[in-house]
């Protein structure tokens, strides 16, 4: 894998863990809020 792209996907994650990621919430729950969050049109 490149190691830039490998950065960014390190950088996403961290941002959702931050923003979405409630005491005691998983990964793919804050995702889950997260993509809740978008508007079908930036789901594309």
């Amino acid at each position: 894998m490149h190691p830039l792209r490998y950065l960014f996907s390190i950088q996403q994650a961290y941002w959702i863990r931050e923003c979405f990621g409630d005491e005691g919430r998983s990964d793919r729950e804050a995702l889950l809020a997260y993509l809740s969050q978008l508007r079908p049109s930036r789901i594309d």
